[in-house]
């Protein structure tokens, strides 16, 4: 029986709820049901403002005070800046003329020594450089032995090459200087030249060294048979004129 009266009962609430919603509706109107004031929003209360409070005579004197006292601390530090400033360029212009100074000094001194020694002498010149070139006359004849055996040790490329540096090594010690822009090669034929060495003996051992200095291909005992060959005429005739045996 409740089963059946179950929809029922739903059926007449819903009519029932569906007749009082009507009435209200009708009773308050559309405005009313759509519309409406909502609710009440709650009060808030007006922001507080302060004033600030009026300056004292005493906190005006203060601040003219500061104000014053920066306005002088800048003026300070910008004279301070000028004042360096003019200190480093005196102390530029006061080096440069100590410098041009001292240079005028040292040139003026430098004249008084020169004309003191007075100019070099052509004789004593030439005696010198004669000097050396006899100087390394000897010293090659003496070293004959020396050269020799550099010539004969090792390869032939090598032997030749040391053979030729210690023409240069004897040229040092006589005090005949290889020039900046000449070769090694250039030097020692300029050594042999200045000595009057035999020119076709020279000839041949430079033209020994170049290839063993700076050819690819190996070198044979001819070549090196051929380099003492002109090493034993360069020693004789230096010999001949220095009185020196080989």
């Amino acid at each position: 029986m409740w089963q059946r009266r179950g929809p029922t009962a739903v059926i007449v609430f819903l009519a029932l709820a569906g007749v009082l919603l009507v009435t209200w509706a009708a009773t308050v109107g559309p405005t009313g049901v759509l519309g409406g004031d909502g609710p009440m929003p709650h009060p808030r209360e007006a922001p507080t403002t302060f004033e600030p409070l009026p300056e004292t005579a005493e906190e005006a004197d203060q601040d003219e005070q500061q104000q014053g006292d920066s306005l002088v601390a800048d003026f300070v530090g910008v004279v301070g800046q000028a004042v360096a400033v003019v200190v480093g360029i005196a102390a530029l212009v006061l080096a440069g003329l100590l410098l041009v100074l001292a240079a005028r000094g040292v040139r003026r001194l430098v004249e008084e020594v020169a004309a003191r020694r007075g100019p070099p002498d052509p004789e004593a010149t030439a005696f010198d450089a004669l000097d050396a070139r006899t100087r390394l006359a000897r010293a090659i004849t003496e070293d004959a032995d020396r050269q020799r055996d550099l010539l004969t040790s090792g390869s032939p490329r090598n032997g030749i090459v040391h053979c030729w540096h210690r023409f240069e090594e004897l040229a040092g010690e006589a005090g005949i200087g290889r020039h900046t822009w000449e070769a090694p090669g250039e030097f020692a034929l300029r050594i042999l030249t200045t000595i009057d060495a035999d020119e076709d003996a020279a000839y041949r051992l430079t033209t020994l060294y170049r290839e063993a200095r700076f050819s690819h291909h190996e070198l044979d005992e001819v070549a090196r048979e051929e380099a003492l060959d002109a090493l034993v005429t360069i020693h004789l005739g230096l010999a001949a004129r220095t009185g020196i045996a080989p």
